[in-house]
């Protein structure tokens, strides 16, 4: 949707003038932080449930809080959308969202790396894979990462 109308606005400079919300500016942020959070955040989300609970042979540790992280995650992105088509942005590339929105991601991003980790210290499979190795990598940087690019 806001590609779409990024491509219109390229065409047509002024089809949404007066709009300020749907401005070129304020939706190219909007887009790529719903690509990247709102996309490909819970892409990952999705495999990291799906593949740690099946290499660890057991149940994830946490099935409510993780179905809770991924409904109060989308609420938010939205949130976080919302206050970019308003305008309300720190101004650095791809890290966009208001600090008032950095904190609860760099919160629910530690809450998902506690989920994972107590998955696989539970682990009933007693080989340790090479590819939980690098899960617990991802999520660990992408935490540490996400703190230090956004929230400090």
């Amino acid at each position: 949707m806001y590609g779409l109308t990024m491509s219109n606005e390229l065409t047509t400079p002024d089809i949404f003038a007066g709009i300020p919300q749907l401005v070129f500016s304020r939706l190219r942020p909007a887009h790529v932080n719903m690509m990247l959070f709102g996309f490909l955040s819970t892409a990952f989300y999705g495999a990291w449930y799906f593949i740690v609970p099946r290499l660890c042979k057991t149940p994830l540790r946490s099935d409510r809080a993780a179905n809770i992280l991924l409904i109060l995650w989308n609420l938010t992105v939205v949130a976080g959308t919302i206050a970019l088509m308003n305008g309300d942005t720190q101004g650095k590339e791809y890290t966009e969202y208001p600090w008032y929105i950095d904190w609860p991601i760099e919160i629910l991003l530690v809450v998902n790396a506690v989920i994972i980790f107590q998955t696989i210290a539970a682990r009933v499979e007693p080989k340790l894979y090479v590819s939980l190795w690098y899960i617990g990598g991802s999520v660990v940087w992408i935490a540490l990462m996400y703190c230090i690019g956004s929230v400090m």
